[in-house]
């Protein structure tokens, strides 16, 4: 059963960029497309337009004030890409960051300075939001037909919610990627996935005991993986990195 979906899209600037504009001008011009998109799929969509002097501070405070399930914000990428994957999540409250807050990522070694894979605003929205966030760098995402879960270790295991919301909303093909065979053992996680399984027979599948084929990985439409789980692909410099496919870095 397909979960009903409440989603507020929230655009803070930077004041010292608005003094230019006319606000109600700019608030309208920037929701206007999602506008749009939303009236095409009838999904209601609460919009929050705010001025803001320190961009990452408020993102998390209006979070973590609003009862929310998930902030998804995004990482260089506009409000297209953000919005799909908050369609096609379908969770029960949603609060997407789409503007371009971040400074696009160039390369792993901007990406990966000290012990912190992100740049120090999306850290500090991590550090200081009470929700699970969810950081998204889209490439060429248009849908989740085909997704890849890459299990690092047990914590992960809270990362199979945003399978079955997948599953549920998007109909997806799930691959679940155990990269330590931690699956493997008779546990909770254990017990989860043969759960998983045997009430998606045909939608999701298991992977172990093997390094990814970025061919493969390539041809996939979306990458879930935690936070933990990024920082060791970076560190063990895993080549499907540098693939084409959109990946979702989660937070639970």
């Amino acid at each position: 059963k397909k979960q009903l979906t409440g989603i507020s899209v929230l655009h803070l600037s930077p004041e010292k960029t608005l003094y230019h504009y006319n606000l109600e001008e700019y608030e309208k011009e920037s929701f206007a497309p999602l506008l749009k998109e939303a009236g095409n799929l009838n999904r209601p969509i609460t919009t929050l337009f705010k001025a803001s002097s320190d961009v990452g501070s408020d993102i998390s405070q209006m979070a973590n004030e609003g009862n929310y399930d998930l902030l998804l914000i995004s990482m260089g990428q506009s409000i297209f890409e953000g919005s799909l994957l908050g369609k096609v999540l379908g969770y029960t409250t949603n609060i997407i960051n789409p503007e371009k807050l971040f400074n696009k990522v160039t390369g792993r070694e901007k990406l990966f300075e000290g012990s912190c894979p992100f740049d120090d605003r999306t850290q500090q929205i991590l550090l200081k939001s009470e929700v699970p966030v969810g950081i998204f760098m889209g490439k060429t995402f248009r849908e989740a037909n085909y997704v890849v879960l890459i299990i690092n270790n047990l914590a992960d295991i809270e990362l199979f919610k945003y399978v079955q919301l997948l599953l549920t909303n998007a109909n997806s093909y799930i691959t679940i990627y155990d990269v330590n065979s931690i699956l493997r053992k008779k546990s909770e996680a254990h017990e989860l996935l043969e759960d998983l399984i045997e009430n998606n027979p045909k939608k999701v599948a298991l992977l172990r005991d093997k390094k990814l084929n970025t061919e493969w990985v390539d041809a996939q439409d979306l990458i879930i993986i935690s936070v933990e789980g990024w920082k060791k692909a970076l560190e063990n410099d895993e080549s499907w990195i540098d693939v084409g496919t959109s990946t979702l870095v989660i937070r639970p």
